[in-house]
């Protein structure tokens, strides 16, 4: 094949290529659409060339067929009589016509197909690399950490998918000040009229986590033994805090 058809919106294809990578490609079309020639690419474009290799290939069997037609078609002249010639070459040709058109849409419709796919292919390339770039997060160091913070509290043995999305979702954000404020929060350690105690999953709750933070569970002073119970109700959080964690965990 002589030729390569290249749409106007291959230049978003290509946008994220240098100038070297991208006349890289270029020339690796031409070849492989004159001879075959299966290039070796060493840049960011061999991330395209199989979608590129792809839509060659079909265009070289699209232009052979319009060749067999052609071929066919002045066959058919050669053996039809002068007088009618001119009727038949018409019908043949309109035919023809119709049948290139025919597998023009159907090679348009495979782009389309072949487009979409690579768009997700790129997204998932894109992604792939945004999850290398991102920082690692210490799952087994936070549950340690909790363990170790926590000793009052259930402890942790093993780490969820469910745990996992919400350790990215929460702990990235407030690191592990959380577990320490809990374990000195009388009230989430057990010390409430109903023997409720906080746990991992609980704490790491996005309401949960930011009423910790905000302080509403903190003990308001020291508690002492035989304190009267007036007292040791003031040093319990506030009523809208203690409602939440009991009706939220217990």
């Amino acid at each position: 094949m002589k030729y390569v058809k290249v749409f106007s919106d291959f230049a978003e294809d290509i946008e994220a290529l240098s100038d070297e990578e991208a006349g890289r490609l270029f020339r690796a079309m031409l070849a492989y659409a004159e001879d075959g020639t299966e290039p070796s690419l060493t840049g960011a474009e061999r991330i395209l060339w199989p979608s590129v290799r792809k839509t060659i290939d079909r265009q070289g069997d699209a232009y052979q067929k319009k060749c067999v037609s052609a071929q066919n078609a002045r066959a058919s002249l050669s053996d039809i009589s002068r007088d009618e010639s001119d009727i038949r070459e018409k019908n043949l040709i309109s035919e023809n016509e119709t049948l290139i058109s025919e597998q023009e849409e159907d090679e348009d419709e495979e782009e389309d197909e072949d487009k979409d796919e690579e768009e997700k292919k790129k997204e998932e390339i894109l992604y792939s690399v945004e999850e290398e770039k991102r920082p690692r997060t210490d799952f087994q160091g936070i549950i340690a950490d909790f363990n170790r913070l926590c000793p009052s509290l259930p402890r942790v043995k093993s780490v969820s998918e469910a745990r996992k999305k919400a350790i990215r979702a929460r702990l990235t954000m407030y690191s592990r000040d959380p577990f320490e404020r809990t374990e000195r929060s009388s009230f989430l350690r057990g010390d409430n009229d109903r023997n409720w105690r906080a746990d991992f999953d609980w704490i790491i709750r996005d309401r949960s986590m930011a009423r910790i933070l905000d302080g509403a569970y903190d003990d308001k002073t020291p508690k002492a033994r035989g304190a009267p119970v007036a007292e040791r109700r003031r040093q319990q959080p506030d009523d809208l805090a203690i409602l939440e964690a009991l009706v939220n965990g217990g």
